[in-house]
């Protein structure tokens, strides 16, 4: 039967996109190995420019001028949407037909002005987009940005593949999506494939030897994803172990088999958790995706490693608010009060960071702190505060001499709201779904 690469590819690009990249779970699309391409080959394939780092920061100035004017316009304009599909298809040799339907199908079904939709929908739904730093990627020179769910709900890493274009522009051609493990463009390679090979007599022979063994199993792994649709996670966990041991072991395949373990044990989980560790011991997927399990088992020296683990990967002093609970629960105030610091100092605008504040000072139950702090929130957030004496976590400190002055100061503030410590930027969004 011929295929319309254009009907085949509609759709599959905006619901991988948003799950990819606003990184608020796992995916049950069946995963294919990466491709054994190096960067090097890949760039040398798709004849890739990569920005210089004047470039770099310039595109970094165009990305933050789009979020903070919330102009998807603006962001998608920046998009190299040729480059992406270059890179999705490289290595390939596909007929141009195939590839302007495949251009028409992305396009169709949303194709990566979804990315612009999802990072801005992010920020005006109270979440933000922030430059972290640049990374030094063998020749390239990639920006890092932080992605935050609104109400601290989640948080991902994007590291963007900056080229230029043929007017010269420097532009987004990929991004590695940290808490995926892998860049926008193998994710999106990974759905079309079986269209690619249904259009495309022969393509298997020309995929890497990862990528053939993954099509060669392509009927198990569309089974496994039905069968955890259908909530059958016994029967999906036996066909992931009935894969040839070099599939096993894909790091692809191993985050997909997360989703399924995490339904049936945390014995699996672990399992798998293990796994990724063993074969990938410096992959911030893996350890992002840790960390709900060890929070469940109350492993707090483990998270604890886990989160330092990332930061020295990421190199973002943000990521010091995962620890404060573990370091609170643990009794470790010096250190608790050393990441808030350094998180506050990375991160100065993040009301969640003063949020994980305030838990550390009622702990420590130094009230005068806690007051001041709760003025500053008010101040730098514009917040007013109504009767914390209902808050439980409020209870010692509104029992104090200096909560009851502090309450008194608050009693005639225009439109209150509860000052309740708002939950630590949990890595819950983290775990597959």
């Amino acid at each position: 039967m011929h295929c319309n690469p254009a009907y085949n590819i509609k759709g599959l690009a905006l619901s991988f996109v948003a799950a990819a990249l606003v990184g608020c779970g796992g995916s049950n699309t069946p995963t294919a190995p990466d491709g054994e391409m190096s960067t090097q080959d890949l760039n040398q394939v798709t004849q890739f420019v990569a920005a210089s780092p004047a470039d770099a920061e310039a595109l970094v100035k165009a990305v933050e001028k789009a979020v903070a004017h919330q102009d998807v316009n603006a962001f998608n304009a920046i998009i190299d949407e040729n480059r992406m599909v270059d890179r999705i298809l490289a290595g390939l040799d596909l007929k141009q037909g195939f590839r302007n339907g495949f251009m028409q199908g992305m396009k169709e079904g949303g194709g990566l002005s979804s990315l612009s939709n999802e990072i801005i929908g992010t920020v005006q739904n109270g979440g933000d987009y922030t430059f972290v730093r640049m990374v030094q990627h063998e020749e390239e020179v990639r920006p890092l940005f932080r992605l935050v769910l609104a109400e601290s709900a989640g948080i991902n890493y994007h590291e963007l593949v900056v080229s230029v274009d043929d007017s010269k522009q420097p532009r987004i051609a990929d991004i590695h999506v940290h808490l995926s493990g892998e860049m926008l463009s193998q994710s999106i390679r990974r759905l079309v494939l079986p269209a690619v090979a249904a259009e495309n007599a022969g393509i298997l022979a020309r995929l890497s030897g990862a990528e053939s063994e993954y099509m060669n199993q392509m009927e198990k792994m569309k089974e496994i994803n039905n069968l955890s649709k259908a909530e059958k996670y016994q029967e999906a966990m036996a066909l992931f172990a009935s894969l040839p041991e070099s599939v096993q072991k894909d790091k692809t395949v191993l985050l997909s088999k997360l989703v399924v373990a995490q339904n049936v044990s945390d014995t699996e989980y672990s399992k798998v958790i293990e796994d990724l560790e063993r074969y990938f011991p410096n992959d911030t997927s893996r350890d992002f995706r840790a960390m709900d399990l060890l929070i469940m088992q109350g492993k707090h020296e483990e998270l604890l490693k886990t989160v330092d683990r990332l930061l020295q990967m990421i190199q973002d002093p943000y990521l010091n608010t995962l620890k404060v609970d573990s370091l609170l629960t643990l009794n470790r105030m010096d250190e608790a009060r050393k990441a808030i610091a350094e998180a506050r100092t990375a991160a100065p605008d993040r009301i969640d960071v003063y949020w994980v504040e305030v838990s550390m000072q009622l702990k420590s139950k130094d009230h005068a702190a806690t007051a001041a702090l709760l003025d500053e929130i008010g101040e730098k957030f514009g917040m007013a505060f109504n009767d914390l004496t209902s808050v439980p976590e409020y209870a010692e400190f509104a029992a104090s001499e200096i909560g009851k002055e502090w309450m008194s100061r608050q009693a005639a503030a225009p439109e209150a709201q509860p000052a309740i410590p708002e939950p630590l930027a949990s890595p819950e969004v983290t775990k597959p779904q």
